[in-house]
């Protein structure tokens, strides 16, 4: 958003109907604003405790699925060197029994 047209958003929030707003009508309307966007997105802003709760279990399930995923790859590549160090064994041992 261009910094003209924030200007203009602004004007148009403090002015309404030609009157200037006061400052508690102003910030009413910027909460409700933010409560109404907020329950859009499914988040209940009356109770920013459990916000703040829920935003902790989606961190740490997003930290354990990060941990998952790396453990999953260390495993992967750690059967593929024990298959590859099969395979050489056995080479190895039907070269020297023939």
């Amino acid at each position: 958003m261009e910094s003209e047209e924030l200007k203009q958003l602004i004007r148009e929030a403090v002015s309404e109907g030609g009157e200037v707003l006061g400052r508690e009508e102003l910030r009413q309307m910027m909460h409700d604003a933010v409560v109404e966007g907020m329950s859009t997105l499914g988040i209940d802003a009356r109770n920013p405790m459990d916000v703040q709760k829920d935003m902790q279990f989606v961190r740490e399930l997003r930290l354990m699925s990060e941990k998952v995923k790396q453990k999953t790859y260390l495993t992967m590549v750690a059967l593929v060197v024990a298959a590859l160090a099969g395979a050489v064994w056995l080479g190895i041992k039907s070269l020297l029994l023939g």
